[in-house]
């Protein structure tokens, strides 16, 4: 008799031979580092029932990016012919001492045309990827305009300051930034929030989260925005010559629970197997 492919009559003390071959597969990949949890979750609706995520959780260098991709696809074979599974990815990629890569398929919100996004040579860039919704994004936003305003004359040139929002459409994004009057910000959209080729670029999981990148293109800082003194430290790598490096100084203080993350159904019960 066939043994039922229902994830849910697996005995969770006893891993199954899907959960062995995708721990075989992190350990094949060089990825043994990620987190893997395995989520059981009651949706209800027309009929409760079970669904189940495998939750990734991780952080590689760019160089491994590739690695990523190909483990998305290995374990996207391993579950196939599971019922009521899912997978999800927070996998965290460019990070401080990289270079800042090109970010293509954004939409310019000035011009609505399909634009991609790169850091010149000589200018200090500070990238924010937020939300309208996102409570915590919107005194980050506020005060980039706050620095873009005082700033004007001295930071031109010199400095920019890019938002790349992740809203559900650009029509949120060009009601926000009229009715708040931050046009001071560069601002893009990016189709598909946080399922867009933008965000999976970056691994954006968590909002506010931004980039702060010296002159020389180079990634200096990665993070929630309430971790710096941005204003400080832009102007700190605006002086940075081409010999001497600046040190990046975070507050005393940070704020990580000040972010949001994406929308996901209520946790009803979470097994840690890998």
């Amino acid at each position: 008799m066939e043994t039922s492919k229902n994830f849910f009559d697996l005995d969770p003390a006893k891993p199954s031979e899907a959960i062995e071959r995708i721990k075989a597969k992190l350990t094949e990949l060089g990825l043994d580092d990620f987190k893997c949890t395995f989520d059981k979750r009651l949706i209800r609706g027309k009929g409760a029932r079970n669904a189940g995520l495998f939750h990734f959780q991780g952080s590689v260098s760019s160089s491994l990016r590739h690695k990523v991709e190909q483990l998305k696809q290995e374990v996207s074979q391993i579950l196939k012919g599971y019922e009521g599974l899912t997978t999800d990815f927070d996998i965290q990629c460019f990070h401080a001492g990289e270079q800042f890569p090109i970010i293509e398929k954004l939409i310019q919100l000035s011009s609505k045309e399909e634009k991609s996004f790169v850091c010149q040579p000589g200018e200090v860039v500070l990238v924010d990827f937020w939300t309208t919704w996102c409570k915590w994004c919107q005194e980050p936003m506020a005060h980039t305009q706050e620095m873009l305003e005082k700033n004007e004359e001295k930071w031109k040139g010199k400095a920019r300051i890019v938002g790349v929002s992740l809203d559900d459409t650009i029509e949120d994004v060009e009601k926000t930034v009229n009715e708040k009057n931050w046009h001071k910000v560069e601002h893009y959209y990016a189709p598909g929030g946080f399922e867009s080729p933008s965000a999976s670029q970056f691994g954006i999981q968590c909002i506010p989260c931004v980039f702060l990148v010296d002159k020389k293109g180079i990634i200096r800082f990665r993070g929630n925005p309430s971790d710096l003194k941005l204003e400080e430290e832009i102007n700190k790598l605006i002086e940075e010559g081409e010999d001497a490096t600046v040190t990046i100084t975070k507050t005393e203080e940070t704020k990580e629970e000040e972010t949001v993350k994406q929308p996901w159904i209520s946790i009803a019960e979470e097994h840690e197997w890998l």
